[in-house]
């Protein structure tokens, strides 16, 4: 079942009627942007679901474990995503009734920012593996194996495409430039942390994150 889009949920919609009755045109503009550019992925995402999941019904019995490794990459992709939309949905929910300076504070603090910057970095760890993984699978041997390879080669493209739509977007954004750099493996220990100390499907505040 696809996911409702950012840009249409009701916490969003709230935001942006705040931001906007507060004169901050442009910071809506902005926020737009980065929730378009997650609802791409998403969709993007989604659509290389339905690849993942008639390529794992081909499967045998013996190409079960080949399929699994080779589309850890994407898997590690989709559940940084997800989680990614629950905290900026969190993020963007907190502004419902906040003041001007208040809003100004939320938008432009390392949250939002770090998030953007996770789903770079995730985006371009899983082009590079998934391009490794076709690299590695041998062609013309085995039908199946053909598939995966051709299959592997094009997400890895895929998540190239959309890695570049997110560098134009902190291009774009100057201020998610700014925030700084962190290894793609650190911020994996993060998001690994977060998603342990939260409960299923219930949101709750976040630290403070030492960018």
């Amino acid at each position: 079942m696809a996911l409702e889009p950012l840009g249409r949920r009701p916490e969003v919609l709230r935001t942006y009627q705040v931001m906007e009755r507060n004169n901050l045109y442009r910071e809506k503009v902005q926020l737009g942007q980065v929730i378009e550019h997650i609802d791409k992925l998403t969709k993007a995402i989604e659509d290389m679901d339905k690849k993942v999941e008639g390529l794992s019904k081909q499967a045998g019995v013996l190409d079960g474990p080949l399929v699994y490794a080779a589309f850890a990459p994407y898997t590690r992709e989709k559940s940084t995503l997800s989680y990614v939309r629950e905290q900026l949905l969190e993020t963007v929910g907190k502004t419902a009734n906040a003041s001007h300076e208040e809003l100004l504070s939320t938008l432009n603090a390392p949250p939002i920012t770090f998030w953007v910057k996770i789903v770079q970095a995730a985006l371009h760890d899983a082009e590079q593996e998934m391009k490794i993984s076709s690299d590695v699978l041998k062609g013309g041997k085995d039908e199946f194996q053909d598939k995966l390879k051709d299959t592997l080669k094009d997400m890895g493209s895929a998540f190239e495409r959309l890695g570049k739509d997110v560098d134009k977007l902190l291009e774009d954004i100057p201020h998610l430039a700014r925030v700084r750099d962190r290894g793609w493996s650190s911020m994996r220990v993060i998001i690994e942390e977060r998603r342990q100390q939260s409960p299923p499907h219930r949101a709750r505040p976040e630290p403070e994150l030492e960018l």
